[in-house]
């Protein structure tokens, strides 16, 4: 999965199966953005970009773990949320909402 910051126009963030990275410089170069996630190389792609807060990010680790991010994913922090399967980008979905609110979707659990 690919998703820009709408509040920083040069930076992209990516999540593959080697793990999460961001670029400053609008995909010409990448930074692995993983410090702080107990588990590294997260590979199932559901992250969401804050259209409110530039570098503002929430991601799940393959273990079902939800982190946040003020810093664009230099240093993520755990929320204490945990979802009981892995979460896939084919069925779940993370949305940013008013303040600190996030959906989360998941394929047959509903929001």
């Amino acid at each position: 999965m690919l998703q820009s910051d709408p509040l920083v126009a040069t930076r992209i963030y990516v999540s593959t199966t080697n793990g999460f990275f961001r670029s400053d410089d609008a995909g010409v170069s990448w930074t692995a953005a993983e410090t702080g996630l107990l588990v590294a190389h997260p590979a199932n792609g559901v992250f969401a970009v804050s259209p409110n807060v530039a570098g503002g990010l929430w991601m799940f680790d393959d273990a079902g773990r939800f982190y946040g991010s003020s810093d664009g994913g230099t240093n993520w922090i755990p929320t204490g949320y945990t979802v009981g399967t892995t979460p896939a980008t084919n069925v779940n979905r993370l949305a940013q909402g008013t303040g600190s609110t996030v959906w989360y979707a998941a394929n047959g659990a509903g929001l």
